[in-house]
């Protein structure tokens, strides 16, 4: 198994790919960008395994590091689709090497088992984020 650190060049992740829940296989450095983007890093420049923003420059890197992905999953947590509603339309459960994200009342919309528990939470949340701009992403816009 190759060094999880490496992987921010852009190889491809064999459980990325392997799953039959992702709409397409994408590589980590695809998956770091789509979950950029979900978190408002929309004016990037895409040069390699880095973005630029307007104030800052940094290494994506929510495959590695907790510090990242979790702000990720609390905003997952946030979301609501109606005003008025006192809690988010998502929760997400993490046991051992695997995550699931659930819709409240439904079935998992995303979930992944992994090698370690950052990579089952990476590859779940980037698996929602695919679900959600397919199918949310619109409404949320709409207000």
């Amino acid at each position: 198994m190759q060094n999880r650190n490496s992987k921010v060049d852009g190889s491809t992740s064999a459980s990325l790919v392997q799953n039959p829940m992702l709409s397409a296989a994408l590589s980590v450095r695809d998956a770091n960008y789509l979950i950029a983007a979900f978190m408002g890093y929309e004016d990037f420049k895409q040069t390699g395994a880095v973005i630029k923003d307007a104030s800052m420059k940094f290494v994506l890197c929510y495959d590695i590091a907790w510090s990242e992905l979790m702000p990720v999953v609390e905003k997952i947590e946030a979301i609501k689709t109606n005003e008025w509603q006192s809690y988010g339309d998502f929760y997400v459960t993490i046991q051992q090497c695997s995550c699931r994200i659930h819709k409240l009342h439904n079935q998992p919309v995303a979930e992944a088992n992994g090698y370690n528990k950052i990579e089952a939470v990476f590859e779940a949340v980037t698996k929602f984020i695919q679900y959600f701009n397919a199918n949310n992403a619109a409404v949320l816009g709409s207000r």
